[in-house]
């Protein structure tokens, strides 16, 4: 399906419904049971409160509520948390039966967070009517009924009274209609755009690895004929060489080093050793060297004592 001719279509469909006159009586009951339904909704959602601060910037695509309360039939849910949602992360909530996870999403559907005014908010509230549809079969009955919508008001004009208040009906979905196409066009026109800034960032680099391959293997040819590659070989190795020889020698002086230090040890301990032991013995001669001559001169002494008692003790005898 062409997008201008497509486009163009819209585009005198809503011209036509444009130019109708002012609404009848129909378009008043029709909004009366839409106040009637939003009164419903109203008295529906009234079961729970929810209540929070935004804390984002106005301009922001990213949401921040402060003090987030959720409130349903008097049980609170949630008690003055936090909620952060980033732009381009996804989001998955977790949590047990009854703990809130499809009453917070309601809330957010139904704008009572305060949420920014020019973000889009789609809530899928439930699953499609159990049928033998596939995925792809469910889409193209929406794009057919697309379709009827679009020739609905070509039926309608084609009609007596040119559709009357039926194409007053259609004409805001016309409206929105051909602002969707406007929208689709544009993301259209700027994912091929990204495409193609993608296609010529690709193209650069491979064309830049395709040029430096070529040099490179131009600068390899020219190294091949002069010798110079093989000349920076041989110095190589032989650097590699000396070095390894240099490390080795190294390697034997710290062990020769080692084993030197080693004996050394062993000569030093096994001299103080000896010296120990003389200085040992030395000891034990001055001990007994030191008995020997107390001794000695304990026994002088008892010698003397005994000389001088002798001549008093004779001469106690001759006075008697």
């Amino acid at each position: 399906m062409n997008g201008k001719p497509h486009q163009e279509v819209i585009e005198k469909k809503a011209v036509v419904a444009a130019k109708r006159g002012a609404k009848t009586t129909s378009s008043s009951s029709s909004s009366s049971a839409d106040k009637v339904a939003n009164g419903i909704t109203v008295l529906y959602l009234s079961d729970r409160t929810c209540t929070g601060v935004l804390a984002s910037h106005p301009l922001s695509c990213n949401i921040h509520i402060e003090s987030l309360s959720l409130t349903f039939h008097g049980h609170d849910l949630i008690v003055d948390s936090e909620l952060e949602l980033n732009y381009g992360r996804r989001y998955g909530l977790l949590g047990l039966n009854g703990c809130g996870k499809s009453t917070l999403l309601t809330s957010i559907g139904c704008r009572e967070l305060p949420i920014l005014e020019h973000m889009d908010i789609y809530h899928l509230s439930s699953e499609i009517e159990a049928s033998d549809m596939s995925a792809l079969e469910a889409v193209i009955c929406c794009d057919e009924e697309k379709i009827k919508l679009e020739k609905e008001p070509e039926i309608l004009s084609a009609q007596d009274d040119g559709g009357g208040d039926a194409l007053d009906r259609i004409s805001p979905i016309l409206k929105i209609m051909l602002w969707l196409e406007k929208l689709r066009c544009c993301h259209r026109d700027y994912t091929y755009y990204k495409n193609l800034q993608g296609a010529v960032l690709t193209y650069q680099c491979a064309q830049r690895q395709r040029l430096t391959g070529r040099e490179l293997r131009k600068l390899k040819m020219a190294a091949r004929e002069t010798g110079a590659l093989k000349e920076a070989k041989d110095k190589l190795e032989k650097r590699v060489e000396e070095l390894t020889w240099r490390l080795g020698l190294k390697k034997r002086l710290k062990t020769d080093l080692e084993e030197a230090k080693g004996q050394e040890i062993a000569k030093l301990q096994e001299t103080l050793h000896d010296m120990q032991q003389q200085v040992e013995e030395a000891k034990t001669m001055v001990i007994k060297e030191r008995e020997g001559s107390r001794k000695a001169i304990e026994s002088n002494r008892r010698s003397t004592s005994s000389n001088q008692r002798d001549p008093f003790e004779s001469k106690h005898f001759c006075l008697i």
